[in-house]
């Protein structure tokens, strides 16, 4: 009972805890970074629907005991995370209706919605939330129309919804001990309700959010099976707050050209600092590709596309280099997203970036 106990701890603490530290992890989080701040849902002058699929760590799907301590659990099926997510959001009334540029005076809101699933062995995780978001002029620009300059526009907004965690029991085994199995159930789940903050500011030059999940902070506690002694299971995880903070520019190198580096800063407490840094090349405002290093965990690539300004399309390759490589033989990741715009007027949209802060900076250039 004490190693079932001991292995039972194990589970809880790292796969659920320092695995993605309770959180999905996407390298393309510019291309959708509505999926970690609900501020975004305001900010772009169209339906925009977006669907995506990580598989991190490929190759790892077994894990060595040689060496092992007994009380590790041996898990079937391999241990990769793999995550997929839906989501779409759009401003609400006239800003929908008749465009609206980023340097106006006006206010307005927006809604959204995304379901985020993720999968590691036998855990799982599920998100389900709503978003409502308010923005507003900070700083009135100057100019009118397309000829406006300077200004600063905020957003502020809030996902909330409930978070579904699983554990697959029978997918576990641990040395020196009995299987555990539930009289119900192969795999229990735990429902709690959570919420994320955040706030995005912005102009035609810059962009600057911060927003953090799991607000409440509850208590994970998934049933145990009857075959273990629950009044001496007392140590259960928390669903600690993450904090995003993230920042850049985009600087037009010629009309064509737009460069737009960025920094990414996760932190959870009792977690190292994960930093991100970016740099992205556009040609006119629908191609695309950049670099990304993640600090002590991996280098990425991606490129993207978006066509005839409804479509959209991206796919990154992240190289691993930390010593999970060299363990487990986890080589790579891969990530893609596809998206479909919906806009008041397709026909005479003007051509912009929705990407990566660059929000509705007009060109002359029309898509027909």
């Amino acid at each position: 009972m004490r190693k079932i106990l001991t292995g039972l701890f194990i589970v809880f603490a790292t796969i659920l805890h320092v695995k993605g530290q309770q959180a999905a992890q996407f390298t393309q989080y510019m291309v959708n970074p509505y999926l970690m701040n609900p501020a975004l849902s305001s900010v772009e002058d169209m339906i925009d629907i977006k669907a995506g699929y990580r598989a991190q760590w490929v190759g790892f799907n077994q894990i060595d005991n040689n060496n092992a301590d007994p009380l590790n659990p041996n898990v079937s099926g391999g241990i990769a995370p793999r995550t997929m997510y839906l989501s779409g959001h759009s401003p609400v009334g006239k800003p929908h209706a008749i465009m609206h540029y980023v340097t106006e005076s006006k206010s307005w809101f927006g809604v959204g919605g995304k379901i985020v699933s993720d999968q590691t062995g036998p855990t799982g995780w599920g998100s389900y939330m709503v978003s409502g978001t308010y923005n507003m002029a900070l700083i009135k620009p100057k100019g009118s129309g397309i000829y406006t300059k300077g200004g600063l526009r905020m957003s502020a907004g809030m996902f909330l919804g409930v978070q579904q965690y699983s554990l697959n029991w029978g997918q576990l085994n641990f040395a020196d001990a009995e299987p555990l199995q539930s009289n119900k159930t192969s795999t229990e789940y735990n429902f709690k309700p959570d919420a994320t903050l955040g706030a995005w500011f912005y102009n035609d030059f810059l962009f600057f959010g911060i927003s953090m999940d799991h607000v409440f902070g509850n208590k994970l506690t998934l049933p145990i099976p009857d075959a273990v002694e629950k009044d001496k299971l007392t140590d259960y995880p928390t669903l600690a707050r993450h904090t995003y903070i993230t920042g850049g520019i985009n600087y037009e190198i010629t009309e064509q050209l737009t460069w737009s580096p960025s920094v990414l800063f996760k932190y959870t407490p009792n977690a190292p600092l994960s930093v991100d840094l970016n740099n992205r090349i556009t040609y006119e405002n629908s191609y695309w590709g950049g670099i990304t290093y993640r600090h002590l965990d991996a280098l990425s690539l991606a490129v993207g596309a978006i066509i005839t300004y409804n479509y959209e399309i991206a796919y990154s390759y992240d190289y691993t280099y930390t010593d999970i490589r060299a363990s487990g033989g986890a080589t790579a990741t891969h990530e893609i997203t596809i998206g479909y715009r919906i806009a008041p007027k397709p026909t005479s949209m003007n051509a912009e970036d929705h990407n990566w802060g660059h929000h509705g900076h007009y060109k002359k250039k029309k898509y027909k």
